[in-house]
């Protein structure tokens, strides 16, 4: 019997009740709700972890990250713990990640070697790698998001040569209208689509999935390939031609408990230093923030929240 394959689309930070399917009437997620309407549709799964590292990790282990060890971001999963492409590696898949992985510390230095860090992507060898990395053979990998995605990383790399100059555009101050004060994460992305990391990624798994059906036709080897948006995690900065397509006038208002905010777990309030401003620790670069930070939406303007719903 021939074994199966495997396409594996992750996007990241994005809430079910965002999509057509789970109810919203608001978004537009045709190729969304087509899988969920032709497949199965899990009503009940919860992440085991609101945190983006620990939750990637349990995805590739299938443990909870007090089992594979990776609890917070700023850490690195154990090389040791076995994982889902590497299992399927040694059992003659093909295995291919594109896009975000963050399994590993953002701001580790140079010496660890680390794909995930930026420094990684300072060194002479860095040049012709793209892995292997935890059990995927190969990868083409996008390091953070939205005006950091051209630091490091393959896309980083692809778009200096490809559009010289043009990462800029990836920038707040490139966008036509100005960020809000007091949210500074909402703008419209002056980048082109067709050079945009979601449309990088998109093309990359589409030449590998072109790739593997011609070498089929002699091997017939199964593949694996996990395609990962970093997208709609914030900042909320599409690009200006899909942000168009909605009026944040229109977006339902969110649905506020009172009280929630003295809700939080205590263990959240001392692990997570409060933010006044997302994009000054962002780009803080600070390892000491890696792990995240609370903003609270108390000091945030009904207009702020409903454009960062539509950009969403």
């Amino acid at each position: 019997m021939r074994r199966p394959n495997f396409v594996l689309i992750c996007t990241d930070q994005q809430r079910s009740d965002s999509m057509g399917c789970y109810g919203n009437l608001h978004a537009r997620t045709p190729n969304i709700d087509s899988i969920a309407r032709d497949g199965a549709r899990f009503d009940r799964h919860i992440t085991p972890m609101q945190i983006c590292s620990p939750s990637r990790a349990t995805m590739v282990t299938g443990l909870y990250p007090r089992h594979h060890g990776l609890v917070v971001n700023g850490m690195a999963l154990s090389e040791s713990v076995p994982t889902l492409p590497a299992a399927l590696s040694a059992n003659g898949y093909r295995t291919h990640g594109v896009g975000k992985q963050h399994l590993q510390p953002l701001l580790a230095p140079a010496g660890r070697n680390m794909p995930d860090s930026r420094a990684f992507w300072k060194r002479p060898d860095s040049v012709d790698w793209n892995g292997p990395y935890y059990g995927y053979q190969t990868v083409d990998l996008l390091l953070g998001e939205s005006d950091t995605a051209h630091l490091a990383g393959h896309y980083a790399n692809w778009l200096k040569e490809a559009a010289p100059g043009e990462w800029r555009k990836l920038l707040p101050e490139s966008a036509q209208e100005s960020v809000p004060e007091d949210l500074d994460e909402i703008w419209q992305s002056a980048m082109p689509v067709e050079l945009h990391y979601n449309t990088w990624i998109s093309d990359l798994a589409v030449s590998f999935l072109d790739s593997m059906a011609i070498a089929d036709r002699d091997s017939r080897q199964p593949f694996f390939l996990f395609v990962s948006y970093p997208d709609p995690h914030h900042p909320f900065d599409p690009p200006s031609e899909y942000a168009a397509r909605y009026d944040w006038q229109a977006m339902p208002r969110p649905a506020v408990t009172s009280g929630e905010r003295e809700r939080i777990p205590p263990y959240c309030r001392d692990l997570y230093p409060w933010s006044g401003s997302f994009r000054e620790s962002y780009w803080a670069a600070d390892e000491r923030l890696e792990a995240g930070a609370l903003l609270t939406t108390d000091r945030i303007s009904e207009s702020s929240m409903l454009k960062a719903i539509a950009h969403t």
